[in-house]
């Protein structure tokens, strides 16, 4: 199919595994020998994780690493999954979630660049509207396995995510290539992204700055300063050249 391309696999994998199976079997592992408390937060741990898409986001846009936070969010995630089941130590499986939230968040972020940033725009709704169909089709499966599965055994639910975590690197790895290439060529990299405001206008870059010990001190002196409404004209000018 024309708008399909090899590593959509990689998504659906994901979507089947840590969307999809993960979410329900934690829980369900976590009940064997814990309580609500130690469910809530391992589940708290695992969302935690997706909040760092903003990080992943800004990595990508910045060094060019589309492709391989996509096979290092593809990995953390699995491997967060297959060993959780292996240890009831709350503390670690609290970084086990998070690992796995993580991981989802870091692959799941790239997932449109590789379409918006290799693709041309004309083509961008329906590249993605297939992608986002792999990985819903992914999902459903994986609920519907976690349903059949949790009722036995769902630490093998989690093995099994593991295992469908690893295999979505191989489509992930030879599917990408050729796009992670034009990323690398198409767009060049610079010192500060958010200051570049042609290329990367949809870039997270926009949303935050980082922290400068410059930065610092002009915000807290601007504490200590009074507005000295007998010269306006004075203070206008103080701005501007603060600005």
């Amino acid at each position: 199919m024309k708008w399909v391309e090899s590593w959509y696999i990689s998504y659906a994998l994901l979507g089947l595994s840590a969307a999809g199976l993960v979410p329900i079997l934690l829980p369900l592992v976590i009940s064997r020998s814990g309580g609500a408390t130690d469910i809530g937060l391992v589940m708290a741990a695992f969302s935690l994780g997706g909040l760092t898409a903003p990080i992943w986001g800004g990595l990508a846009d910045r060094f060019r690493l589309h492709r391989q936070l996509l096979i290092g969010g593809l990995f953390g995630s699995a491997l967060g999954a297959a060993v959780f089941p292996f240890t009831t130590l709350l503390s670690l499986r609290i970084w086990l979630a998070l690992l796995a939230g993580i991981g989802l968040a870091s692959a799941s972020t790239v997932a449109n660049l590789f379409i918006v940033e290799v693709q041309p725009e004309s083509e961008w709704d329906a590249r993605i509207g297939w992608l986002q169909t792999f990985y819903g089709g992914g999902q459903v499966i994986g609920l519907v396995l976690a349903g059949v599965i949790g009722q036995t055994k769902p630490e093998f639910g989690l093995w099994m995510a593991g295992g469908i975590g690893v295999a979505a690197i191989i489509p992930a790895t030879i599917g990408t290539r050729r796009e992670s290439d034009v990323l690398v060529q198409r767009r060049p990299v610079l010192s500060r992204p958010a200051h570049h405001a042609e290329w990367p206008a949809g870039s997270p870059q926009h949303l935050y700055h980082h922290l400068t010990i410059q930065g610092m001190r002009t915000f807290f002196a601007s504490f200590r300063k009074r507005f000295d409404s007998r010269s306006p004209l004075r203070t206008l000018r103080l701005c501007e050249r603060r600005l």
